[in-house]
């Protein structure tokens, strides 16, 4: 039977340059589920760090050049490419010079996920396509709509979204056979240092340092980096042991001391915003962590690195 709220944690965001939404731990065993939606509108700082998902994720160039950036090659984005994430894949991408992307991202999962993805015409070597189709923006806008609108109703989430999104891969197929879809040639490049991969030699241990790197501000979890990854957390905690000589407990704790460290002197922000900054979300416990590991307090390490007395 369907339980008609959502018992799932979600994160949200409706501002001037971005709305999105994103569902945790919904039920997975389905042909389809939606786990994210978005619109980014153009905007000239915006920052998109090196990461890895556990589903597929579309995203819909609107207007804007942009880099798309995986382990061996390069693709470019234009205005109506749709580029495709694979769950457990790190990849990059930003706007080119001088450049603002907007675009439409969709994320995804399911046991019919992967014959969708492969129906469309996408391969681990055809990670873009060019779409003409003009229903395709007002669709994935409808989708976010709906998302926010149902985000606490399970059937009609369920119903309603995923028919919506059936649809948008209608419309593409359809496009696809009457061969008015393209692919994207990619150029080869190795950037396996530029993705973090080459860090360590054990390609985990990689993904998750990273995974440390752009998200150490937010609250992270060893569990959650386990479900992620759809690993034993014990296994997972001993590999990275082995690897790196450190828990992931330690090196996420020396990962945030040191981006604290940076931002000591190179800002005049409050301790406990930095505390904030760099993902504790109690200042007096970061300060007695920070004493206890460098000797000395934030505000010493401030005054003592940027001449102030």
């Amino acid at each position: 039977m369907f339980n008609n709220v959502i018992n799932t944690k979600i994160d949200q965001r409706k501002s001037s340059m971005e709305r999105y939404i994103h569902f945790y731990n919904v039920k997975r065993d389905v042909d389809l589920t939606l786990i994210q939606t978005g619109y980014q509108k153009p905007y000239p700082y915006i920052h998109i760090a090196p990461s890895i998902r556990d589903h597929f994720l579309l995203h819909f160039i609107c207007s804007g050049q942009g880099h798309y950036h995986l382990q061996h090659s390069t693709y470019s984005l234009s205005p109506n490419d749709c580029f495709l994430i694979y769950p457990h894949e790190i990849t990059f991408y930003k706007p080119a010079d001088g450049n603002q992307l907007e675009y439409y991202w969709l994320g995804f999962c399911g046991s019919r996920a992967a014959d969708f993805i492969s129906a469309l015409g996408f391969t681990p070597s055809k990670h873009i396509i060019n779409y003409n189709a003009p229903e395709i923006p007002v669709l994935l806008s409808n989708i976010v709509d709906a998302a926010f609108q149902y985000q606490e109703d399970a059937l009609s989430k369920e119903l309603y979204i995923n028919s919506l999104i059936q649809k948008l891969f209608f419309i593409m197929l359809g496009e696809k056979k009457l061969n008015r879809i393209s692919f994207s040639p990619s150029t080869p490049k190795d950037n396996t240092d530029f993705l973090g991969q080459g860090q360590y030699k054990n390609k985990i241990v990689s993904i998750i340092t990273l995974l440390i790197q752009t998200s150490y501000h937010q609250d992270i979890h060893i569990e959650t980096i386990a479900d992620n990854m759809h690993l034993n957390r014990s296994y997972l905690s001993a590999l990275f042991k082995q690897e790196t000589g450190r828990s992931i407990k330690q090196y996420l704790q020396n990962y945030r001391l040191t981006r604290a460290e940076s931002l000591l002197t190179s800002t005049n922000l409050p301790i406990y915003e930095i505390s904030y900054s760099v993902g504790f979300q109690d200042p007096m416990y970061f300060s007695r962590l920070f004493k206890s590991t460098l000797g000395i307090t934030p505000s010493q390490y401030r005054n003592k690195h940027t001449g102030h007395s």
